[in-house]
């Protein structure tokens, strides 16, 4: 499927940025996707409800509180084949 829940943890004392970088998502072996030149992918805050845009082989969660997390799906737009 092309969606993948993701949730992003603040394991620090402070508030800090998160960045995902789609590779870690998407370029492995447990992933379905070929392999593609830049990953291209749609982001949508779940807890928010609000799509965020279409973003190029990363996203950052910006503020993210201390303790907290920011809980998203992220949908490939540039696969070929799943």
């Amino acid at each position: 499927a092309p969606f993948h829940a993701v949730v992003l943890l603040n394991r620090l004392n402070s508030s800090t940025s998160i960045t995902l970088d789609f590779n870690d998502l998407f370029d492995h072996h447990l992933s379905p996707h070929p392999p593609t030149p830049t990953w291209i992918a749609s982001i949508r805050d779940l807890w928010l409800r609000k799509d965020l845009g279409l973003f190029s082989e990363h996203w950052e969660a910006v503020n993210v509180p201390a303790h907290g997390s920011r809980m998203i799906t992220v949908l490939l737009q540039n696969a070929t084949d799943f």
